[in-house]
């Protein structure tokens, strides 16, 4: 029986073609046809061999694929393909003469300048500072410590968590002198006749009429150009509209110690020809500094003379006065007066201003007489940590006090704050970052907090309607702060997706989601006019977005 020799099957991998290299194995062969194989193998070695592609990859290819030029030696087929659409693309974009339109755009634009202080002369002074990347882009982990919160930032740069911990900082800074006695009014970035003439503005005001801007006008508001300026340096801490109603002006305070004046219907303020120069003063901004920390309170008295208080963490309250022309040291607190903190973390003042409620980042609460500058009584113990709101109740008898600690306490002004206990205490989730009553006199009480809710509770402590809300601003931006709408039937807060939102107090819809392409950071603090159907929103930048 004659025995065949059958040739080696080739593996899997053996089969599997390279570029240039057959895909199956086949019978060896004699050593005349290996002679003339090696003879041709010369002969075609100058010519380069097409990779091979599965009839399968080709068909799919096939609908697709435009014209391939000719590639050298060593390039597959995607290869040719990606340089094909590349120069297709490039084809189209010259037929549609693209970089000839923008230029043409951009000629017959009239050139925007920006309201308010000069972006260019604050680049300038800015200190330039290495990019921030998140633990993600790092491929990193994210962080668990900081999901609790953030409690507070220290001088050094080191970060008080609310769990407990605390990340370090880069060292101590150097304390800022505060500011003593009356100062005079003296803007930053005008003149002598710029200031006398704001002055002069602000003791023109005009009585509010008695109608109150009403939920329903709050849903139609437009945002312009006009209406947009940047009013202080840093992080817009504060605002509030002077109660006139003739027209639109607002204070501004900001994480320095600036605290800025932007007269939104000011003449000229929208004017092509203002001198860049003026760095703002022409167009309705006025800045100055009366304060050297952090501004943590700024109120307009709503009865008498026009009077604006200030708030601020170098331990100090100051009052405008324009008649006067200056800055009156109101209160100071601190050193030798038996107080325990100099820190003034937020504040309120009864209606005609003489009254001041002052808390402190220690967790006390004091109560000032403005007109002789003392307090009362002696700082109060009302909680664990810093006491970052404190509000008056319309009819002056219930105080609201929001903390670090996750509580906000409801106090009985009729029983003094002595050695009395809270009325209530309302516990929330996490860090309690505001706690406003109600301006129409509805007894009905707006929380912010870091457990992503805002809340309205009633005088006797019970829940009316929790709100789902995203709260976590994260380090770099300022707490959001719900605030009530004049009046009362809705509230207005700052969105991490860049809106200003007006949401029902009763059912807790939103009911408007303001938004533009003018406001292109988060607005973290909000102020509404009581009669002009207007809304102040304040970012991180020191811009002030006018909604009207």
């Amino acid at each position: 029986m004659s025995s065949r020799v059958q040739a080696p099957v080739a593996s899997p991998k053996q089969r599997r073609s390279t570029t240039g290299s057959r895909s199956t194995a086949e019978p060896t062969p004699s050593s005349a046809e290996h002679s003339k194989g090696v003879r041709e193998k010369h002969t075609l070695a100058a010519e380069p061999t097409p990779p091979l592609v599965e009839p399968r990859k080709r068909a799919r290819r096939s609908s697709s694929v435009v014209a391939v030029a000719s590639a050298p030696a060593g390039e597959n087929a995607y290869e040719r393909e990606r340089e094909a659409r590349i120069a297709l693309n490039q084809e189209r974009l010259a037929a549609l003469n693209l970089p000839t339109l923008a230029k043409a755009i951009a000629a017959a634009a009239p050139a925007e300048r920006q309201r308010g202080l000069s972006a260019r002369r604050l680049r300038s002074e800015k200190e330039v500072l290495p990019p921030r990347k998140s633990l993600r882009s790092q491929g990193m982990a994210p962080d668990g410590t900081l999901a609790a919160g953030i409690q507070e930032e220290r001088r050094d740069g080191s970060i008080v968590l609310v769990s407990g911990g605390v990340i370090a900082g880069m060292g101590e800074e150097p304390r800022l002198t505060r500011p003593v006695g009356t100062l005079a009014f003296q803007s930053l970035n005008g003149d002598a006749g710029s200031d006398a003439a704001f002055l002069g503005t602000l003791n023109g005001a005009v009585a509010c009429s008695g109608t109150v801007s009403s939920t329903e006008a709050l849903r139609r508001l437009k945002l312009s150009a006009e209406g947009v300026a940047k009013v202080t340096p840093k992080g817009i801490t504060h605002l509030d509209f002077q109660p006139r109603g003739d027209t639109l002006l607002v204070a501004v305070a900001d994480k320095e110690g600036s605290v800025g004046l932007f007269h939104v219907d000011a003449a000229g303020g929208a004017a092509e020809d203002a001198r860049e120069e003026d760095d703002g003063a022409a167009d309705g901004v006025l800045l100055t500094r009366p304060h050297s920390q952090y501004v943590s309170g700024l109120r307009w008295a709503r009865e008498g003379a026009p009077r604006l208080l200030s708030c601020s963490y170098d331990g100090s309250v100051r009052g405008l006065d324009p008649q006067a022309g200056s800055w009156l040291e109101v209160y100071v607190g601190g050193e030798g007066k038996g107080d325990a903190c100099t820190e003034f973390s937020s504040f309120e003042c009864s209606g005609d201003g003489r009254t001041l409620y002052i808390g402190d980042n220690e967790g006390h609460l004091r109560v000032v007489d403005a007109r002789v500058g003392k307090a009362v009584v002696a700082p109060v113990n009302v909680h664990s940590k810093r006491v970052n709101t404190v509000s008056m109740e319309r009819g002056g008898t219930l105080l609201a006090t929001a903390c670090g600690d996750s509580t906000v306490c409801l106090w009985d002004l009729r029983k003094g704050l002595g050695a009395q206990q809270p009325l209530k205490s309302l516990l929330h989730g996490k860090s309690c970052q505001s706690a406003y009553w109600a301006p129409n006199g509805a007894r009905r009480l707006l929380t912010t907090s870091y457990d992503d809710t805002l809340s309205v509770w009633s005088d006797a402590g019970e829940s009316i309607v929790r709100v789902k809300h995203d709260n976590n601003t994260g380090r770099w931006l300022l707490p959001l702060r719900a605030i009530w709408a004049p009046d009362g039937a809705s509230f207005v807060c700052g969105s991490m997706k860049r809106e200003t939102e007006v949401i029902n107090a009763a059912t807790g819809a939103a009911l408007a989601r303001h938004k533009d392409d003018l406001l292109t950071a988060v607005p973290s603090r909000h102020a509404c006019h009581a009669s002009s159907n207007a809304i102040a929103a304040g970012t991180a930048s020191g811009r002030v977005h006018i909604w009207r």
